[in-house]
């Protein structure tokens, strides 16, 4: 268990240098619990708060047998209020902020799947973690659109792209 121990830390503060928290240059602690579903068998909608980074490994999962789903912080009123679904396969990790609310959809399989849920905590147990201090809350993201007046030729670049 120490192996996965330590792997799951140095993902998470992997994940933490993405988003330039400064969290990634301390040594965070982190907290591990497992979490056992026999068939039908499932979890609730929840979030964890105090932590920058939560995650699950999925130890013992018999392939498409059960999804972790997301929700929609805004809410769910149109044109919110969308899930996400992810299929985890057996020995995949899944890291995301603590703030979003998550559950596992119910063990569709035949056999017990097995995951490791984890937290890495700043200093010792749940802290007072603002909004403000999540590196999350600072993701924009990005997108140019380019809209041509009527009339102009496209270039061989954007012709190659809308032929593809």
């Amino acid at each position: 268990m120490k192996k996965v121990a330590k792997e799951l830390t140095h993902l998470g503060r992997e994940y933490l240098a993405s988003l330039d928290d400064p969290l990634r240059d301390q040594r965070p602690r982190l907290m591990m619990w497992a979490e056992v579903y026999e068939p039908l068998a499932f979890h609730g909608p929840h979030s964890h708060t105090g932590v920058p980074v939560v995650g699950i490994f999925a130890a013992r999962c018999e392939a498409g047998s059960q999804d972790i789903s997301f929700e929609d912080p805004r809410g769910i009123n149109p044109p919110f209020g969308k899930k996400e679904r992810f299929s985890l396969s057996e020995g995949e990790v899944l890291l995301f902020p603590s703030w979003a609310s998550h559950f596992l959809e119910p063990n569709l399989g035949n056999s017990t799947n097995v995951f490791i849920s984890f937290a890495l905590e700043k200093g010792r147990g749940p802290q007072d973690f603002d909004w403000e201090d999540d590196a999350t809350g600072s993701f924009v993201e990005t997108r140019v659109n380019k809209i041509k007046r009527g009339g102009q030729k496209k270039t061989s670049d954007e012709q190659q792209r809308t032929e593809l």
